[in-house]
């Protein structure tokens, strides 16, 4: 088993929660494979699917769990990104935009990447903003961001003409309410947000409106691969990364692992 671990080069990328780290385990997203086979706003939950109990998924305010997707015997990562580092579901939205498809998997606690299937288990990002429970004034107050959808929903979705009414929550909304960003102007609520190396358009929250926000999935992407990272530090920790991932996911399903430079 040990040999079929390849090394590949990843080109390096300062993403939210800054590099990837030395020995480390992450999930990751062939970016020539079905992600280039469709439009983002495939990969867009619209509207955003809120979670009414975190408990019932057996999720935690920032983190990685293995579940099984309804109906079916298909494993998805759900992803609960933190709010440290990614204050705005927009911030997430951008970097997956960006190409930057990389989710930290904590090794030695559980067992649930041998869970995941190749070409068909997700890494579902959830946000604790995901949701807003008083959308309207922002649909309302709306302000056209030129790189954003105004609506992520195909144009003959009947539902599309709802979400643009304002009688849905709407993933485009996520870049209604952006914390964090430079003002470009005094009497306008656009701003500039930088996260990572992504710098990306949004508009800020409402003066006087304190939206109601619920945890929610907001996209998921493909997840193919398994990488561990080596930085060259000399140690043995990269061997340990390797020795865990292999007993643990050492079954015909398991996403294949590779040893990256970044």
């Amino acid at each position: 088993m040990a040999t079929a671990v390849k090394r590949k080069h990843v080109n390096p990328y300062i993403a939210g929660c800054v590099v990837r780290r030395h020995a480390k385990a992450y999930l990751w997203t062939n970016p020539d494979g079905e992600r280039s086979a469709y439009p983002f706003s495939y990969f867009v939950y619209d509207p955003p699917i809120m979670l009414q109990s975190k408990e019932a998924w057996g999720i935690t305010d920032s983190g990685i769990t293995y579940n099984l997707r309804q109906g079916t015997n298909i494993y998805d990562a759900f992803d609960v990104v933190g709010y440290d580092n990614y204050p705005n579901p927009s911030d997430v939205l951008e970097e997956w935009e960006n190409g930057w498809m990389s989710t930290l998997a904590p090794t030695k606690v559980g067992n649930g990447m041998k869970l995941l299937t190749p070409g068909k288990s997700r890494v579902i990002a959830i946000h604790s903003r995901g949701w807003i429970d008083d959308y309207r004034p922002y649909r309302e107050q709306y302000i056209d961001v030129p790189t954003v959808q105004n609506c992520f929903l195909p144009d003959d979705n009947p539902e599309r003409r709802v979400h643009l009414k304002g009688d849905n929550m709407c993933a485009s909304l996520h870049w209604q309410h952006v914390v964090g960003g430079d003002r470009e102007k005094r009497l306008d609520r656009r701003v500039e947000r930088t996260i990572g190396q992504k710098t990306y358009a949004g508009v800020m929250p409402i003066d006087g409106v304190e939206p109601e926000c619920h945890y929610a999935a907001i996209a998921w992407r493909p997840v193919d691969e398994i990488h561990v990272v080596d930085t060259g530090i000399d140690d043995n920790a990269i061997k340990e990364a390797l020795d865990w991932l292999i007993n643990a996911t050492a079954i015909p399903a398991a996403l294949p692992i590779f040893v990256t430079d970044n």
